[in-house]
C-alpha cells in the first residue's frame, strides 16, 4: 500500500538523466506533429508497426495499412489512455532521487506489463512540449518502461524520433535504438553519427558499442578529435571494445594532447588490448612520463602499461624506466618501474630497486614505514618470506592502530600466496583488521579474494566481522 501519493512522495525536480541538449528544452516538436493536427509521425508509425498482424489476418491490401493503422490507434486510444492514467502522476517522479527509485521501480514494471499496447502512447511522452520538470520527469521514466518492452519492436520510430529538432525526444531515443539490437538501428547510427549534434554523439557512440557496430570505428576514432571529455570517452570505450590496431595512429594522436586524467586509463585498456609490443606507442607513452602531466598515480598506470606496450627488450623504455628508480624513485612508481623492466627481459631495474630499499633500511632500521616500503617491494617480486619478515618487524615498531593494521593485512595477503590461510586469519585477526579493509584489498589480490570465498578460517572470519 502506497503511504503517499507519487507526486508527494519526495518534492520533485527536473530529471536530466537522458537530457544531452543544454537548455534546449523548450524546443518545438513541430516536425513530429502533421499539419492537419493528426497524431505525431512516430506514434503513427508505431501504430501501423502494431497494426500489420491484424491487416494481415484480414488480408488487407499494402496499401491499405497504413489507414487501417490510424483507425486501430485512433480506436484503441481511448482504452490506452484509460490504462496508462493511474501511472501519470507516477511517471511526473524523479528518478534521480533516490527515495523514489525503489517504489518507481515497481511501477514501471507495472506499466510494461500494460503491453505493446501504450507504446503509442509513450513514444509521446518522449517529445515534451514545454520542458517542465513533470514532463522531463515522464519522457525520462516513459523511456524506461520502452526500454523494459524492447525496443526492437518500434525501431523506426526511434529512427524518426532521433532525427527530429526535439532534443529531449532524440536524447531518449538513441540510447533505446543502441539497447534494441536492431540492425536498422545500427545502420541509421553509423551513417549519422557526424551529423548529429554535438551533444548526442557520446550517446550514440555508445549505442553503437551496445550494438556491437564494429565497422563504424573508422567514425568513431575520427570523434577523437574532439574537445568534449565525454565523447573521447565514449569513443576510447567503443575501440576498446571493438576497434583494433587500425586506429592506433587516431588514438596515439589523441593521446598526445590528452590533458583528462581521469581518460588515461581508456587510453591503456585500447593500447593493451590491441597496440601490444609497438614502439611508437611506446614512445608516445615515454613521452607522457616526461610532460610532467600525470599525477603519480596515473604515472605508476602508463608504466605499468609499458610492460605489453613496449617491445621486449625496448631499449628507450628500459633506460628510462632504470634511470627513473636512480632518481630516488622507490616506493609505488619504482616497483611499477622494476617490474615492467623484468617484463621486458632486463632484470637490472630489481637490483638498482632493492640496493636503493636496502640503503634506505640501513639508514632507518627503526622506521616503519621504511621497512613497510622494502616489503612491499618484496611483495611484489613475489619474495614472501622476506616480504612478512619486513612487514612483521614494521607491526612491532608501529605506533599508530592505522599503521598496524595495514601491516597486519600486509601479512595476512603474503600468507595467503604461501597456502597458510590459517596463518593469516589469525594474523588479520590480531592486528583487529575490519571488513572493509579486507575487502579492499581483497578487490585487487585475486589470489586474497579467492582465498576469502573459499577457506573455512578466512570464511569464519570474514562472518564474525559481520557486514
Amino acid at each position: 500500500m502506497r503511504a503517499t501519493t507519487g507526486r508527494t512522495l519526495t518534492s520533485n525536480r527536473r530529471s536530466d538523466e537522458h537530457r544531452g541538449d543544454g537548455g534546449a528544452a523548450r524546443r518545438p516538436r513541430a516536425s513530429l506533429v502533421r499539419a492537419d493536427g493528426g497524431n505525431r509521425l512516430a506514434t503513427t508509425i508505431a501504430a501501423l508497426l502494431l497494426a500489420l498482424p491484424v491487416a494481415a489476418q484480414a488480408g488487407a491490401r499494402l496499401g491499405d495499412i497504413p489507414a487501417l493503422a490510424r483507425a486501430r490507434n485512433e480506436r484503441l486510444r481511448p482504452k490506452m489512455e484509460a490504462s496508462l492514467k493511474p501511472y501519470l502522476a507516477d511517471l511526473a517522479m524523479d528518478y534521480g532521487l533516490a527515495s523514489n527509485r525503489a517504489y518507481l521501480n515497481r511501477r514501471l514494471v507495472e506499466v510494461a506489463a500494460l503491453g505493446d499496447s501504450i507504446v503509442p502512447l509513450l513514444l509521446e511522452k518522449l517529445q515534451p512540449a514545454e520542458g517542465t520538470s513533470d514532463e522531463l520527469n515522464t519522457a525520462a521514466n516513459a523511456a524506461r518502461v520502452l526500454e523494459k518492452l524492447g525496443p526492437s519492436g518500434f525501431v523506426q520510430p526511434l529512427i524518426d524520433l532521433a532525427r527530429s529538432e526535439n532534443a529531449i525526444a532524440r536524447a531518449h531515443a538513441i540510447p533505446l535504438l543502441g539497447a534494441s539490437g536492431h540492425v536498422e538501428a545500427a545502420r541509421f547510427l553509423e551513417n549519422s553519427l557526424t551529423g548529429l549534434p554535438k551533444s548526442h554523439q557520446a550517446a550514440a557512440v555508445r549505442a553503437l558499442a551496445m550494438l556491437g557496430r564494429r565497422d563504424a570505428g573508422a567514425k568513431v576514432a575520427e570523434l577523437l578529435d574532439t574537445t568534449s571529455m565525454s565523447l573521447r570517452g565514449a569513443c576510447l570505450a567503443f575501440l576498446d571494445q571493438l576497434g583494433g590496431p587500425a586506429h592506433k595512429k587516431a588514438v596515439l594522436a589523441a593521446l598526445r594532447n590528452e590533458s583528462q586524467d581521469d581518460l588515461f586509463p581508456l587510453y591503456l585498456a585500447y593500447l593493451h588490448h590491441h597496440v601490444p609490443e609497438d614502439a611508437d606507442a611506446a614512445a608516445v607513452l615515454l613521452g607522457l612520463l616526461d610532460s610532467g602531466r600525470l599525477i603519480p598515480p596515473r604515472r605508476t598506470d602508463v608504466v605499468r602499461a609499458l610492460a605489453t606496450v613496449a617491445p621486449k627488450g625496448h631499449d628507450a623504455t628500459c633506460a628510462k624506466l632504470k634511470a627513473t628508480i636512480a632518481s630516488g624513485e622507490l616506493s609505488a612508481l619504482g616497483r611499477a618501474c622494476a617490474t615492467t623492466m623484468m617484463s621486458l627481459g632486463d632484470k637490472t631495474g630489481r637490483k638498482e630497486l632493492f640496493d636503493g630499499l636496502d640503503a634506505d633500511v640501513r639508514k632507518s632500521p627503526r622506521v616503519p614505514i621504511v621497512l613497510a616500503n622494502r616489503g612491499q617491494a618484496q611483495f611484489e617480486f613475489e619474495n614472501w618470506n622476506d616480504a612478512i619478515r619486513d612487514f612483521k618487524e614494521a607491526l612491532r615498531l608501529a605506533r599508530s592502530s592505522n599503521a598496524k593494521r595495514e601491516f597486519s593485512l600486509w601479512i595476512a595477503r603474503a600468507y595467503v600466496h604461501q597456502g597458510q590461510a590459517r596463518r593469516a586469519a589469525a594474523a588479520l585477526r590480531e592486528g583487529s583488521v575490519n571488513r572493509i579493509e579486507i575487502e579492499d584489498a581483497a578487490s585487487h589480490d585475486p589470489a586474497f579474494k579467492d582465498a576469502l570465498a573459499e577457506n573455512s578460517d578466512l570464511k569464519a572470519l570474514m562472518r564474525d566481522l559481520g557486514r
